[in-house]
């Protein structure tokens, strides 16, 4: 679920009035520097799961089910 509202928050238009590129961006959102190869995979996995996939990993929160490293199994 943090995934979901942190690419939210990358393509905000305030973050990108913010930060122009990208990766700043993302380091702003995740609070670290990511390895752009690490976020494009990331989102890449994100933008092609289901809606339902997607829902069913927000809906389980902060429990073991919601975790992103969990998401792509």
């Amino acid at each position: 679920m943090d995934m979901k509202e942190g690419f939210t928050l990358i393509d905000s238009a305030e973050m990108k009035k913010q930060h122009k590129r990208l990766m700043d961006r993302v380091a702003a959102v995740f609070e670290r520097s990511i390895p752009e190869t690490t976020y494009y995979d990331q989102r890449r996995r994100w933008k092609q799961a289901t809606e339902e996939q997607r829902q069913r990993l927000v809906d389980a929160g902060h429990t073991r089910a919601g975790l992103w490293a969990n998401f792509p199994k």
